[in-house]
Order: structure tokens, then sequence, then C-alpha cells
């Protein structure tokens, strides 16, 4: 419970910060995306391919090898060697990062033409390619302020891009920079956000940096790093190419009204990506915490308990996304997006199975086994780079959006029975066909009102928000989802979060009582059939 709690508190940390700069960036995604129009809206999302494609050769598994290690070393007391993987890291970082902008700014005509068959826009990769240096220090910043358990500076170098970018982008774009304004508001976001990263990272290196004669060498400090973390980049390089492949295709077979209206949707992925990505993040410190040999009844409890609650969250964030997509797409972006509500709706079923992935990526991570994450993702592409192809040749967009439902199965189906075969590890199904159930019936009343509704989208959202989460709240606890033992267990960590812990303490007393209610219910079922 003490790593649970660790964990739950550097996620809310994480999920305040995401949220923040998420709301922001929304803002600014909105704002451009209105300005813009589907067709432009969709060539500035083209032309952040190549900084993309080429920002997955510069991090080698620096980045998961420094929160993993750094967590380790301080659970094991051995702080003192967290300012040498800090030093290391960001001077290996620091050299990827200016080769890939020197590749894809002296490249981009070439890039451009042959690869996004969009010869007009190298001038806009260029230009694009400074995000390169930004995202590289922004990210590893990030690496160790989770590794050291910093969640706030966080939250602080997200917010900062996020205003940077709101500010800069919209003011271009209505001066007639247009698609150039965007890109310089998104590029200048990254560079400030990176820096001030540094800045942070800068303080806490000296704050816990140590002379000493015998101070391992740049090569000694790097290669537990890179044999840590190969594995783990592999697999990430794996899924990086195929996230640049699919709108490589997209290029290809889609208009830049697709691709616009397929932008939009995806954006709205964010609300869950809030409650999955600062999870995913707190699970891999924590896992790292416990050894698979002498810890093996506490990683049990870990894995269950980590695998029942990130499904009462993420599992309806999904079916409600997928309910509300016309009136959010429509209400945030106008009636000019008309593809996106659809593309969403589809789209957001892809998160229903996520909570496994999170869990069981966490868990190998943690534990050291970053092979089978490798092998996971292997798997995951030899299947997902034909389908993605066919599927989207023949059905677009989205014949894109069932690929990725069906080659995100495989992986998930590998890495579970690795973890039930070789450590013991299993999630609860039957809980979690009850979480299911709960939201699933929990759209029925709204379901009813969009139908037959004649208001607005606004007052239809706020409709569906609020009978969703009534009923599903009601059905969470009526149906055996949760328990007391979890009631008990929320009700420990939520108190350690002096910011939502007033909140949490409602919640959790009306789940109390409905449960209370339906324990009652059973107790007199069953004295009446003793009669």
């Amino acid at each position: 419970m003490e790593v649970a709690e660790e964990a739950v508190k550097g996620g809310f940390l994480l999920f305040t910060g995401n949220t923040s700069a998420t709301v922001i960036l929304t803002i600014a995604s909105i704002i451009i995306a209105r300005l813009l129009g589907p067709p432009d809206y969709g060539l500035y999302s083209i032309t952040l391919i190549i900084p993309s494609l080429m920002l997955i050769f510069t991090d080698f598994g620096i980045n998961p090898a420094l929160i993993k290690f750094s967590a380790q070393f301080r659970s094991e007391g051995r702080g003192k060697m967290v300012s040498n993987l800090i030093r290391t890291g960001f001077l290996f970082k620091l050299t990827t990062g200016l080769s890939m902008f020197l590749i894809s700014f002296l490249l981009a005509d070439f890039l451009t033409t042959y690869l996004l068959k969009r010869p007009s826009i190298s001038s806009l990769v260029q230009l694009a390619s400074l995000v390169i240096i930004g995202q590289v220090f922004f990210s590893t910043s990030n690496s160790v302020f989770v590794g050291i358990d910093k969640m706030k500076n966080n939250a602080l170098t997200s917010i900062t891009q996020a205003i940077v970018k709101v500010v800069i982008a919209p003011t271009l774009i209505v001066l007639g920079l247009g698609v150039f304004g965007a890109l310089i508001g998104h590029v200048l976001g990254y560079l400030a956000a990176g820096f001030l990263g540094v800045l942070l990272v800068l303080k806490i290196y000296r704050s816990r940096h140590h002379s000493s004669e015998n101070k391992p060498s740049f090569t000694v400090n790097l290669r537990p790093m890179i044999t840590y973390g190969i594995p783990l980049y592999t697999s990430r390089l794996l899924l990086n190419l195929l996230g640049q492949y699919q709108p490589i295709i997209l290029a290809w077979f889609t208009s830049d009204t697709e691709i616009g209206n397929y932008s939009v949707a995806i954006m709205f992925t964010t609300l869950i990506m809030l409650v999955s990505t600062p999870i995913s993040t707190a699970l891999f410190p924590a896992f790292s915490k416990l050894n698979p040999d002498s810890d093996k009844r506490d990683l049990k409890k870990l894995f269950q308990y980590s695998n029942r609650y990130i499904l009462l969250l993420i599992a309806p964030a999904s079916v409600f996304l997928a309910i509300a997509s016309h009136d959010l797409v429509f209400l945030l972006y106008g009636s000019q997006y008309t593809l996106a509500p659809f593309y969403l709706t589809i789209y957001s079923t892809i998160f229903l199975y996520s909570g496994f992935a999170l869990v069981l990526g966490g868990f190998f991570k943690g534990i050291g086994r970053t092979d089978i994450s490798l092998k996971a993702t292997v798997i995951q592409i030899i299947i997902a780079a034909p389908l993605t192809l066919a599927l989207t040749y023949l059905y677009a967009v989205p014949g894109l959006i069932i690929s990725n439902f069906i080659f995100a199965l495989f992986p998930l189906i590998y890495t579970s029975r690795i973890a039930y075969h070789k450590y013991k590890m299993r999630f609860d199904l039957k809980c979690t066909l009850k979480i299911y159930l709960a939201a699933f019936l929990s759209t029925i009343p709204a379901l009813i009102f969009i139908y037959i509704s004649p208001f607005s989208c606004l007052l239809r959202l706020v409709f569906i928000t609020l009978s969703f989460t009534s009923v599903y709240l009601t059905l969470i606890p009526a149906i055996g989802a949760i328990n007391e033992e979890d009631l008990n267990n929320l009700t420990l960590i939520f108190s350690k979060i002096k910011l939502i812990s007033k909140l949490a303490k409602v919640v959790l007393a009306y789940e109390a009582k409905i449960l209370n209610l339906n324990s009652l219910t059973s107790i007199r079922c069953s004295l009446n059939n003793a009669d």
C-alpha cells in the first residue's frame, strides 16, 4: 500500500499537470483548427511527420533507464549515483538530438518529395525541425523528474509548453502567417519547455552532485543504461515507426481534409490520455521498487489493484467519448469537421482494453524484463504493417482505425500469457466484466436523450455527462464491480492527496452507501428464502 500510495500521489501530480496542459493545448488546437480550416490543419499535421520521425532516433532507451535506475537507486539508498545518471543521460541525448535536427533540416527537400509526396512544404519542415531540440530536452527532463519523484517540475514544464503555444500560434495565424505561424507557436512551445526543464534539472544536479576522484566515466555510466534501455528503445522505435508509417499511408491514400478531420478526432483522445498517461508513468517506478523474487505477494497485489482501478477510470471514459463524439466535435471545433465524430466514435473503442496494456507494460518494465516488451512489439509490427496498408487503401481513415483496434490485441494476448505462466500474475476477469457492464449500461439514459433531444450541443453534452456519471457511480457498487476492500484502499490512498481528498471522500461515501444498501438487500433476500 505504501508503494501504491506513492504511485497514486505521483500519478495525481502528473494528472494535474497534464490536465492543465491538455486543457490549454486543447484550446490552442480548437483555435488553430478553426482558423486554418480542415485542409490547412491537415497540412499542419503532415508537416510535423518528419520531425516526429527524426525524434525516434534520439533516445536509445535513455529516458526509461533514467526513470528505472533513479527510482531503484533511491529505494536502495544509493541516491549519490543519480547525479551521474543525469549527467550521462543529458550528454548522450544532446548529441543525438543535434544530429537528428541537422538531418531533418538538410534533407527536408528529399524527404518531403519522396516520403510525403508534397515537395512544396520543405521550408515548413525545416522550421518544424527545431522542435526536435526542444522535445529532446523536454522529454529527458521529465524522465529525470519522474525517476526522482519531482512530479511538480514535470507539470511545470508541460504547462509552460502549452501556454507558449496557445499564445503565439493563434496570434501569428491571425496576423496572416497561416500554417507557418502555427508551426512557429508549436516549435517555441517545446523550446521554452525544454530549456526550462534543463534549468530545473541543473538545479537538482548541483544539489545532488558529489565530487569524487573515482567517479565513473561517461562510458561506464552509459553502458548499463543502454543495456537496460535498448530493448525498450527498440520496442518504442518500432511503435514510433508504425506511428509515423500510418500518417504517411494516410497522406498517400486520403485527402488533406480527411486528415484534418482525423487529427481533430485524435485530439479528443487526450481526454483518456489524461488518465492513462499519468497512471502508466507512475506504475513504472512503482513496479521498479519491488523485487519479483522477494516481493511476489506485493507484486500480485499491486498488479491486481492497478488493473482494477485503471479500468474503473478508462473503461467509462472510452464509452463516454464514443456516445458524446458528435456534440464534442461540433461544440468545440465546429460543424465543418463533419467526418470527425464518426472517426472519434470508432477510435475510442481502442481504449476499452488499453488498461490491461498499461499494467502489463509497467509490470515488465519495472521488473527489468524489457525483452518481453520488445517481443510483444515485434508481434504487433508484423501484423500492423500489412494490415494498416490494406485497410487504409480499402476504407481510408476508418480502415486505419480498425487496423489499430485489431493489431493491438495480439501483443496484449502475448504479454498476458507470459505474466500468468511465468509470474502467476492474472487479471480478475469477473470484476473486469462487471466494470464493462456498468459502463455500457450507463449509456442508456444518455443515448435516449440524444435521439429525442431538440436542445443545443452544449445542453445535450451537459445532460449526457451528468446522467452517465451518476448512473455509472451507482452501478459499480450495485453490481459488485468494487467491494468494501476497494473502498478502504481508495480512501487510504486518496486521503494522502489534499487537493482531491474532499471530493474523493464524497464520491467514496456515496459508493459505500450503495454498497451497504446492496448488502442489506442480499441479507433480506437470504432471510426470505430461508423462511
